[in-house]
């Protein structure tokens, strides 16, 4: 079990299992870490990552949408810089995943009820 595992040994590990592209090993890496930490929004980035580059496109993109949730904003641009994704920002599901959160539009058309 990986929980007994201190978390900067843990991320040693996973960053060699990447460096060596070994990507099944990585998915298996990350899904624990993810049960010991559900809320860490970049394992979920690149847990998902790590899905969509073996094809696992359906599971990879429910893992992005999690961190989106997770992250809001701040997982949306990473997602937008994050050079990895390059080949998904062709496909609709992943531009509206992604997208900046609509700002409030200001609508001052509506006449003010009182005066103070």
């Amino acid at each position: 079990s990986m929980s007994n595992i201190p978390p900067n040994v843990c991320q040693a590990v996973l960053q060699l299992y990447g460096n060596a592209r070994r990507w099944d090993l990585l998915e298996n890496g990350l899904q624990r870490f993810l049960e010991m930490d559900p809320n860490n929004v970049r394992a979920r980035i690149d847990y998902g990552f790590v899905q969509i580059i073996q094809n696992k496109t359906t599971n990879g993109m429910a893992s992005i949408r999690k961190a989106v949730e997770l992250g809001g904003e701040q997982a949306r641009a990473i997602l937008r810089e994050d050079q990895r994704f390059g080949q998904l920002r062709q496909y609709p599901e992943f531009q509206a995943l992604v997208m900046p959160a609509q700002p409030i539009i200001k609508d001052d058309t509506l006449p003010k009820l009182l005066q103070f």
